[in-house]
């Protein structure tokens, strides 16, 4: 499957090691806060209930300083989408919620569970349909939001992620995919996209349970010394590269790129 640009006069966002664990930040705040508080009821408004069991809560106020939480949206098939936006960069981030195994919400547990079989099996995930009636809604032909589209995902949100970003590339700057699984050769979504160029998409990948799970589209970051699937430590993994010096180069392999010895 090719993986380049087809509109040059919007490539992808660029984006830090910093935001890219920024990213991974809101999408945490995006569905553990989220069923804390009694399965993605809109309360982001009330900072000081933030209890910090998913994201420490100085994270949690410094992002929420700067991103105002602009739309959230629950769907049947378990899928929730929350958008976040820093007005003073233009900045939108939609989050995807991933599989939440607290059982803090027991009926989106049961319909992740049965897209987890689905997407098993080789088959369509109905989520993906889902992503795509929102994105169509939130970014309708001719009328797309001001400022920069990230959409992130994590695990099963971020093979939603995959396919979706695949599939509305052109409603997006950069969609990335966090510990996600690939996708299986003979699947349905696979044979969706076997003709189709795969633009804007990133998957970062810890040596975690469902790295061997099929093969991701677009463009791959592994991080070979990461072997936990969770947000948390991604995002910290993330943070200590940053402070180390370290850099995010994604063209034309992404990998990242060592500080360099001042001696």
């Amino acid at each position: 499957m090719t993986n380049h640009i087809t509109d040059p006069a919007r490539p992808p966002a660029p984006f830090t090691l910093e935001e890219l664990a920024e990213f991974c930040w809101l999408n945490l705040i995006a569905y553990r806060q989220w069923s804390d508080w009694g399965c993605k009821q809109a309360m982001a408004a009330d900072v000081a209930r933030w209890d910090g069991r998913a994201a420490p809560p100085e994270i949690v106020e410094a992002l929420l300083r700067r991103f105002d939480v602009v739309d959230h949206e629950s769907f049947a098939s378990g899928l929730d989408i929350t958008i976040f936006r820093d007005a003073s960069r233009g900045l939108n981030v939609i989050a995807l919620d991933g599989t939440d195994p607290s059982l803090q919400c027991r009926d989106e547990l049961r319909r992740d569970l049965s897209e987890g079989i689905a997407l098993a099996f080789g088959r369509s995930v109905g989520q993906v349909k889902d992503y795509l009636a929102f994105m169509r809604r939130f970014c309708p032909a001719g009328a797309r939001p001001e400022g920069t589209i990230v959409s992130v995902g994590h695990s099963l949100g971020g093979y939603v992620q995959q396919v979706g970003g695949a599939l509305a590339a052109a409603r997006l700057d950069q969609a990335i995919a966090l510990n996600a699984p690939g996708l299986w050769r003979f699947s349905r979504d696979r044979r969706r996209l076997e003709n189709r160029t795969v633009d804007r998409l990133l998957t970062v990948s810890a040596r975690d349970f469902v790295y061997p799970i099929g093969r991701p589209i677009g463009k791959r970051l592994v991080l070979p010394d990461l072997r936990r699937h969770s947000l948390g430590a991604l995002a910290r993994y993330l943070e200590t590269r940053a402070g180390e010096g370290w850099r995010l180069v994604l063209d034309p392999d992404p990998h990242l790129e060592a500080p360099t010895d001042p001696s």
